[in-house]
C-alpha cells in the first residue's frame, strides 16, 4: 500500500510538472509568409504539437539557451583552410571530412554554415548538423569562420562585426568557383544568421549600407549556385536589442568580445589612439556589449557611433532585397534575438522569405521534450535544404 501511495504521489508530481511545461510553452506556432516560396520546400506545413523544450532545461529561456552550448559536444575537429578577404586579411573555413567521408562527387551538394558571436565550427549546435549532413546525407559541409575566431589569426586591423559580409562573399565565391556544378545552401546561427540575411539583401535592398564592402561597390553578384538559405535565431534589429537588453545580458554578450580583443591585441594595438581608447575602457570598468561596440567596434570598422553601427548591421533593413528562398527560424521567448525585432511585415511582403516562430526554445535551444540530440531547427533545415537540393531546377554550369 505504501508503494502505491508513493507511486501515486510521483505520478501527481510528474503530471503537475508536465502541465506547467505544457501551459507555459504550448503556444501557437507562427508561420509568416506561409504562401511564400520558402514554404514550398517544406512538406510538413505544421510542426508537431508535442514540441516543447527539453524537460531539464525548458523552465527558463536562459537555461534553455545555455543548454544549446553544452549539449551534444563532440571531440571532432574539421579540416581548416585559410582564405584571404577583399582587403588581404586572413580568415578560415573548416571542412567537415573524415576518413570515410572525404571523396565527394564533383556535383555533391554543399552546405555552408556560419557560426554565432565569437564561436566557430566546434559549437555543438552547428557541429551536430555538420556531421549529420556530411556523414548521413553525403553533402560537402563547410563552416565559414569570422576573423580571429576559433583559433584563426587576425592579420589586419579589421575585426568582424554583425555587418561584415565581405569574407562570407569571398568564401562563397571561392567554393562556387571550385565546385561549379554543385548546388549550395547557406545556414547561419545567431550573429551569423544576421550576417547571411544582410549579405543576401544588401545589394538590392532599397536601404543602402553605410559601410559598403568591395563586393557591394563593384556590384559583384551572389554566386548562382547558392539556391537557398536558413537563418536561425537572427537578431534582426540590433538597435532595438541594444535598447532592451539589461545590464546582465549586456555583460554576458560583452565577455566573449573582451576575450577576442585580448587575444588579438597585438594585431590592433598599432592603430592610432588604440592604447588611449583601451585605457579609458578599462578605467571605466564597464564591459557591457554596447560600451565595447562604441569604443572598439566603431573605431575598428569605420562607424562614427554605436547607433550607426547597430542600424547598419540590422538585417531587418535588407529583407526586401533577398532574392533566393530564405527561411527564418526563431523562438518567441528568445532572450537574445528578440521577438520584438523580427520584421514580420517585411518577411511576409517578400515572396522569397518566410519565417517559423515557435513559442519557446530560447536562443538556439530547440530541443525535443525528452531528447536533446534531436532539435527542431535541425530537422527543419534538413527537410528544407534537401528539398531545394533535389528540386528539378538544373544546376548552374
Amino acid at each position: 500500500m505504501n508503494i502505491l501511495k508513493i507511486l501515486g504521489v510521483l505520478a501527481v508530481i510528474i503530471f503537475v510538472f508536465w502541465f506547467i511545461l505544457w501551459k507555459r510553452y504550448q503556444g501557437k506556432v507562427l508561420y509568416i509568409g506561409k504562401d511564400n516560396i520558402p514554404f514550398n520546400y517544406l512538406e510538413k506545413k505544421k510542426l508537431p504539437c508535442s514540441y516543447s523544450p527539453h524537460w531539464k532545461f525548458g523552465l527558463d529561456p536562459m537555461v534553455n539557451t545555455g543548454a544549446a552550448f553544452s549539449q551534444n559536444k563532440s571531440k571532432y575537429r574539421p579540416t581548416r583552410e585559410i582564405l584571404y578577404g577583399e582587403d588581404g586579411g586572413e580568415f578560415g573555413i573548416d571542412w567537415f571530412v573524415d576518413d570515410k567521408h572525404n571523396n565527394f562527387a564533383p556535383d555533391a551538394p554543399i552546405l555552408v554554415l556560419v557560426h554565432g558571436l565569437s564561436g566557430g565550427s566546434s559549437e555543438p549546435y552547428l557541429q551536430k548538423l555538420g556531421l549529420r549532413t556530411m556523414r548521413k546525407l553525403g553533402w560537402r559541409t563547410v563552416c565559414v569562420l569570422f576573423r580571429g575566431c576559433c583559433g584563426t589569426k587576425l592579420t589586419t586591423h579589421t575585426i568582424y562585426n554583425g555587418a561584415f559580409t565581405s569574407d562570407l562573399h569571398v568564401a562563397l565565391r571561392t567554393i562556387s568557383d571550385r565546385f561549379p556544378k554543385a548546388k549550395i545552401a547557406l545556414v547561419g546561427y545567431s550573429l551569423g544568421a544576421n550576417v547571411i540575411a544582410k549579405y543576401l539583401g544588401e545589394r538590392t535592398s532599397k536601404q543602402r549600407p553605410a559601410i559598403k564592402y568591395k563586393h557591394v561597390t563593384e556590384n559583384q553578384p551572389i554566386p548562382k549556385q547558392l539556391i537557398c538559405a536558413v537563418s536561425i535565431c537572427c537578431p534582426f534589429d540590433l538597435v532595438n536589442s541594444d535598447k532592451i537588453y539589461n545590464d546582465k545580458l549586456q555583460l554576458f554578450l560583452g565577455k566573449p568580445l573582451l576575450k577576442y580583443l585580448a587575444k588579438h591585441r597585438d594585431s590592433v594595438k598599432t592603430i592610432e589612439g588604440f592604447e588611449e581608447m583601451e585605457k579609458k575602457f578599462n578605467e571605466a570598468g564597464d564591459f557591457r556589449c554596447r560600451v565595447f561596440d562604441n569604443t572598439f567596434t566603431c573605431k575598428l570598422s569605420g562607424y562614427n557611433t554605436g547607433l550607426e553601427y547597430y542600424a547598419d548591421a540590422s538585417s531587418a533593413r535588407y529583407i526586401d532585397g533577398i532574392q533566393i528562398p530564405t527561411l527564418f527560424i526563431s523562438a518567441k521567448n528568445d532572450p537574445i534575438s528578440l521577438y520584438s525585432g523580427i520584421p514580420l511585415n517585411e518577411i511576409e511582403k517578400n515572396k522569397m522569405t518566410g519565417a517559423i516562430i515557435t513559442p519557446c526554445g530560447g536562443h538556439l535551444g530547440f530541443f525535443s521534450m525528452f531528447d536533446t540530440a534531436k532539435t527542431l531547427d535541425e530537422e527543419i533545415v534538413v527537410e528544407f535544404v534537401s528539398k531545394a537540393f533535389n528540386s528539378d531546377e538544373e544546376k548552374t554550369d
